[in-house]
């Protein structure tokens, strides 16, 4: 996602990865009830173990057409990106 970012941006985007306990803590600073720290903890561990690397073909059947590829998405929506002026 930061490559991405940085290549449709044209500036650095850079990622620093938390350890488990700093996620959870960063997410009890939020002040999000315990239950959903780990439900929220256990998801962003799947995340960077790549569990959701392979895009499931019941996307495109939901949806009624093909995912969109993140870059493309990106591209369409740089606007949103965009720092204000």
């Amino acid at each position: 996602m930061a490559a991405l970012l940085t290549a449709e941006l044209g500036r650095e985007i850079r990622y620093q990865p938390a350890s488990v306990l700093g996620y959870l803590r960063h997410l009890g600073a939020q002040g999000l009830p315990l239950a959903q720290r780990l439900v929220q903890t256990v998801l962003h561990t799947g995340l960077r173990r790549g569990d959701a690397e392979v895009v499931d073909p019941t996307a495109a059947a939901l949806l009624g057409r093909p995912p969109t590829a993140l870059a493309t998405y990106l591209h369409e929506h740089r606007d949103l990106w965009l720092q204000p002026s």
